[in-house]
């Protein structure tokens, strides 16, 4: 190559790494790298099966551990049902989230929702918390079964994992989502809007505005003791 060249592509690097541009585009490399080595994980042995008055909960890829082993050489749960669960990719755990699938013990096989923690902040945070994620099947709504799913996970939480807070995300019009979160003690502390591309021939974009709820840890001991308690279920 020339040597003119090369000298003119040298002298012109460190102004491309100058624009605004290069810059933002460093700082954000350099915060997802951050995140990266200070994620919060746990040793998975740590997500364990959990268990109610009328449900259990199963974390997907530690079926070995939970309810549905049993059930396999009891009650003829299929081996592809069990394999199924273990290769669950959609909530399988990486140490830095968890989800537990939910049960009724009345039909043990049968999996009707899921809570989920995630984003789990990192180990340099001042404050350890993590997202909270749920979902129940529309027959099983109305019965309490949320609510008291909810709860063991809470505890597991808070006192197993060391947390001192967990938010949530409802939306807005979900009412009976946020009867849950309130009955558990959360506090709404806000809203978050987010815009979103409609998939249609105008191409609008749809704001989705969700309320962001709040549990600190000393709240939920407040809860539990007595202090806090609705015992008006809906979910």
């Amino acid at each position: 190559m020339d040597t003119r060249a090369v000298t003119a592509i040298v002298a012109t690097r460190p102004r491309i790494m100058n624009t605004p541009q290069a810059h933002l585009r460093f700082q954000q490399a350099r915060t997802q790298y951050l995140q990266h080595v200070h994620q919060r994980r746990f040793d998975q042995s740590l997500f364990v099966p959990l268990e109610t008055t009328h449900l259990w909960l199963c974390v997907a890829d530690r079926t070995n551990t939970c309810h549905l082993s049993v059930l396999a050489g009891t009650q003829g749960v299929s081996s592809p049902v069990l394999r199924a669960l273990r290769d669950d990719k959609l909530h399988d755990s990486d140490g830095n989230n968890v989800t537990w699938i939910m049960y009724h013990k009345d039909n043990p096989h049968v999996q009707i929702g899921s809570i989920s923690l995630f984003e789990f902040s990192s180990t340099n945070a001042k404050i350890a918390e993590a997202w909270l994620g749920y979902s129940l099947d529309e027959n099983f709504r109305g019965k309490g079964l949320m609510s008291e799913a909810l709860g063991k996970v809470l505890g597991f939480a808070f006192e197993k994992l060391g947390l001192q807070r967990i938010k949530a995300k409802v939306r807005i019009s979900n009412e009976r989502s946020k009867g849950v979160v309130k009955r558990a003690g959360f506090e709404n502390v806000g809203i978050y809007r987010k815009g979103k591309w409609r998939a249609d021939e105008e191409g609008r974009i749809e704001v989705i505005e969700t309320e962001v709820w709040l549990l600190k840890k000393e709240d939920w001991e407040d809860h539990v003791n007595g202090r806090l308690i609705d015992t008006v279920a809906s979910l």
